[in-house]
């Protein structure tokens, strides 16, 4: 049955998945979303396990404040280190070395008062939330102990059958109690939305954020997996569920006419400004890959060792190498777009693999060197921005900044030594 909200809205719970709640700090129209849910409040209905999780994650939310603080701070280390191996070929090195300091003290201290700004946005955030969240959750426990672990040997047999959710997290490591709450804490979160929604004769709208394909057929399109719907049918037949992004959800009540005001409205035009965007990367996935490849070449493909192991076998032929090349970027991921409030700008936080060529010449002897191929692919993360100040986006690859590079896996393959025919040297002499 479809769900029709001008329908159905006044019959239904809404339930927020933990990630829509911890979400919301990244919004600068935070207290603007808190409005929205108090207009509804009477409906919304908070799991234990989301009460259990939101509680154990908002204070990383509040440190993840000081990321950039580590990383340019490693940043300047590194540098000096790599400046230090020309010490004996620059006579004019601490004077170098202390214009670079300088300048690099400076915009640590720069990115060091924007996190702490940031720290102090999020921090009253969380100030904010937390008692909205006690009001909301009714502090009754739905579940016995007996029924958590009825769960997780369920969510095992689900798990085997890939049947959702949550069974992207089947290999989470479980030593004891908390780990299996979180190995299975999508399932208990549907378990008790499930239950509620028949106590109460209601219909469900499940308001999720999750990238996994674990309770989507496929996040990008949200879709939603169709053994969801199958199991909420089966066991509250007389009822309606839906799931839905949190900025779908915002968009489908600003079309009811008791949420007709300006904060849906400016609300609205942020998340319209955000889906065009999407909407442009999507038709121009393929034009915008090839403009990684060549901006990655240009910035990255020379700095890249810096992510090996020094121990590793093949560290010095690598860094050695006389020609390093990305041949192929493939994007297997991406998230949906963000606004950085600082630079007010939009960017786009992307999941790839990348392939590497790299060309090693070695000496043989004083007449004759070979080269070893290595092809080279990395599991990456990297974060691009829409420069669009003409209102155009990536015209050529410089319109695309790449920041927060992050590779997960290395992997060396094709392996392959080229040999020179052989040669009778003495034709050289």
């Amino acid at each position: 049955m479809d769900f029709n909200y001008k329908e159905d809205f006044e019959n239904s719970i809404i339930v927020f998945d933990t990630n829509v709640w911890l979400d919301m700090y990244e919004y600068k129209e935070f207290e603007d979303i808190i409005s929205i849910i108090e207009l509804f409040k009477d409906k919304v209905y908070i799991p234990e396990q989301v009460y259990y999780e939101f509680n154990k994650n908002k204070k990383r939310i509040i440190e993840e404040g000081y990321k950039g603080k580590t990383k340019i701070s490693n940043l300047k280390k590194s540098m000096i280190n790599e400046l230090k191996k020309y010490k004996a070929i620059l006579p004019n090195f601490e004077k170098i070395k202390n214009v670079i300091e300088e300048n690099l003290d400076k915009e640590i201290q720069e990115v060091n008062l924007k996190n702490e700004d940031k720290k102090k946005k999020i921090t009253n955030d969380v100030e904010i939330l937390s008692p909205k969240i006690e009001e909301y959750y009714d502090n009754k426990k739905t579940f016995s102990l007996e029924d958590i672990i009825s769960i997780f040997e369920e969510g095992e047999r689900r798990y085997k059958y890939k049947i959702p959710p949550g069974f992207k997290d089947k290999d989470k490591k479980t030593e004891k109690f908390e780990d299996f709450k979180i190995k299975f804490g999508d399932l208990l979160i549907w378990k008790e939305s499930l239950r509620k929604a028949k106590e109460d004769d209601k219909n469900l709208i499940f308001v999720q954020n999750e990238k996994k394909d674990d309770w989507w057929v496929n996040h990008q399109d949200k879709k939603t997996h169709h053994l969801l719907i199958r199991e909420f049918e089966e066991y509250n037949p007389n009822n309606k569920f839906t799931m839905v992004s949190f900025e779908d959800f915002v968009l489908k009540l600003h079309k009811l006419d008791k949420f007709k005001n300006d904060i849906f409205n400016k609300f609205e035009v942020f998340i319209n400004r955000k889906n065009e965007l999407l909407d442009y990367f999507k038709e121009n996935k393929e034009e915008i890959t090839m403009k990684i490849i060549i901006k990655l070449n240009n910035d990255f493909a020379y700095d890249l060792y810096e992510y090996f192991n020094k121990e590793d076998s093949y560290y010095k032929l690598i860094i050695n190498s006389r020609h390093k090349n990305v041949v192929k970027f493939e994007i297997n991921d991406f998230e949906d777009i963000k606004y950085d409030e600082e630079e007010e700008i939009y960017f786009l936080e992307i999941e790839g693999e990348l392939e590497m060529i790299f060309i090693t010449c070695f000496e043989v002897n004083e007449y004759f060197t070979d080269d070893d191929q290595f092809y080279l692919d990395c599991s990456i993360r990297l974060k691009i921005f829409f420069n669009n100040s003409l209102g155009k986006y990536f015209e050529d690859s410089e319109d695309i900044d790449i920041e927060q590079l992050e590779i997960d896996r290395i992997e060396i393959n094709e392996i392959e030594l080229y040999e020179q025919e052989e040669t009778n040297f003495d034709d050289f002499l």
